[in-house]
C-alpha cells in the first residue's frame, strides 16, 4: 500500500496557466463546475463539446483556481489512452507493481490506492 504521509499534493504537473484576463465570460461556468463537485457524492465531472470551444482551457483554469481545496490534484490527459496515462500516477503514489503483472492489473491496483486517497 501507499504511504500516505509521502504523498503529493500536486500527483502531476499542474496544467498550464491562462492569466486571467484572458479567461473572460467562463466565470459562471467554473462556478457551476465547482458546484456540481461539491454537492452530493460528485467525485467526476464530464465536460465535452465541440473541438475548439475551450474545454481543456476551462479543464485547466477550474484546476489552477480549486487546486487548493482537493487533498490531491493531477492533471491527467487520456492520450493515447486513459489507462496509460493514469497508470503513469503509481509513481507519485508510491505503488510498487509486480513487474510480471498485465497493464489491466496494474490499473486495478491503482484504482484501489486512488479510492483510499483524501
Amino acid at each position: 500500500m501507499s504511504n500516505p504521509t509521502l504523498i503529493p499534493h500536486q500527483l502531476t504537473r499542474p496544467p498550464f496557466l491562462l492569466q486571467k484576463e484572458f479567461f473572460k465570460g467562463r466565470e459562471r461556468e467554473l462556478r457551476e463546475i465547482h458546484e456540481k463537485l461539491f454537492s452530493g457524492n460528485n467525485l467526476l465531472l464530464l465536460v465535452n463539446g465541440w473541438g475548439g470551444v475551450g474545454k481543456t482551457t476551462l479543464a485547466a483554469r477550474y484546476y489552477n483556481d480549486y487546486q487548493d481545496e482537493y487533498t490531491h490534484t493531477a492533471w491527467v490527459l487520456s492520450e493515447p489512452s486513459i489507462a496509460q496515462a493514469l497508470l503513469q500516477l503509481a509513481i507519485p503514489l508510491n505503488i510498487d507493481f509486480d513487474p510480471k503483472a498485465a497493464a489491466r492489473q496494474r490499473l486495478d491496483i491503482l484504482l484501489i490506492h486512488l479510492a483510499q486517497l483524501d
